[in-house]
């Protein structure tokens, strides 16, 4: 009789992952752009925002709806100034994560302040970089490996005024060093705008902006594996039960229990089975299990296993 080899790993894809963001650590604002009439409404503080010149809301979003802003009509957000939105009030430590989908790429996402000889800072994107300018010290410039039109992207930079770092899509494009030593400026944090009228032309969601410098975790959180995650909300929750971590079978056969969570308005809808032989190649990802509601546990057998050490996961997925 073959002795199977199972290795469980601790870990789990991000779209069901154990969510380690705290949304009480240094969240300035949260939008979720969820609004289909009146104020963008921070869901997180108070930092409530104005709409100008009626940017499109109940857009379908990356979660929920979005707002669609049109560069030719100038639409924008506008919040008022605050200290959660100064770098200098900050320690000049701040992070900034958004979902945009842009309908051109030569776009400005965000800016607070403008061109006006006092220090501003501002996001933008062109068809191929992610800018972040600093009045006072130009342009940080990263290449963004291809964001095109059409397509949703999770934007993320974090500045502690010494380090500042570009991501998209959970991946990290530049991390670069410059100094730099901000003044408030006084004026309004703008959405859907970068300076001298260089409006965005497209969709933008679930926005949070940080007082600190976020961790390479809260960025994967974030991202959620593609799936974004709502302001202050915790993603699904899945807990390998069984087999137990560095098992030893002594059958080909095996049953494998997993427990699901999900936090409240979220409806689980399935789970499919990952098992890899342990040098990542697939042995079997055919077993999806429907399931519903917003907790859940399944019971899956699973056979043909030769003599190997494998690892297994369950993605999870949710409507």
């Amino acid at each position: 009789m073959k002795k199977l080899f199972i290795l469980m790993l601790c870990m789990i894809f991000l779209m069901g992952s154990l969510n380690a963001l705290d949304w009480s650590n240094g969240t300035a604002a949260c939008w979720n752009f969820d609004e289909s009439s009146g104020d963008l409404i921070d869901q997180i503080n108070s930092h409530d925002g104005t709409l100008v010149n009626t940017p499109v809301q109940g857009a379908t979003g990356i979660l929920g709806n979005a707002y669609d802003f049109e560069a030719g009509d100038n639409d924008i957000v506008t919040v008022p100034d605050h200290a959660d939105f100064d770098l200098n009030a900050n320690g000049n430590t701040m992070s900034f994560s958004v979902w945009i989908k842009p309908e051109t790429v030569n776009d400005g996402i965000f800016k607070k302040g403008d061109n006006s000889g006092v220090t501003s800072y501002q996001l933008g994107i062109t068809a191929t970089d992610i800018y972040w300018r600093e009045q006072s010290n130009g342009l940080g410039i990263a290449p963004h490996g291809g964001i095109s039109v059409g397509n949703w992207y999770h934007l993320v930079l974090t500045t502690d005024g010494e380090t500042h770092r570009y991501w998209v899509d959970g991946v990290s494009v530049l991390n670069y060093s410059e100094s730099i030593s901000y003044t408030d400026n006084n004026e309004v944090f703008t959405i859907g705008s970068y300076y001298e009228a260089n409006d965005f032309d497209g969709l933008i969601d679930e926005f949070v902006v940080f007082t600190r410098k976020i961790t390479d975790q809260d960025i994967q959180d974030l991202y959620n594996g593609g799936a974004a995650v709502p302001c202050g909300g915790e993603l699904d929750q899945v807990t390998l039960i069984s087999p137990l971590n560095n098992s030893v079978l002594s059958t080909l056969e095996e049953n494998f229990v997993v427990n699901y969570s999900a936090p409240s308005g979220v409806n689980l809808t399935n789970a499919t089975y990952y098992i890899w032989f342990e040098n990542g190649t697939i042995f079997n990802n055919s077993v999806v299990v429907e399931i519903s509601g917003q907790s859940n546990q399944t019971n899956v057998s699973i056979d043909s296993f030769v003599f190997e050490d494998y690892v297994w996961n369950v993605l999870l997925w949710f409507d």
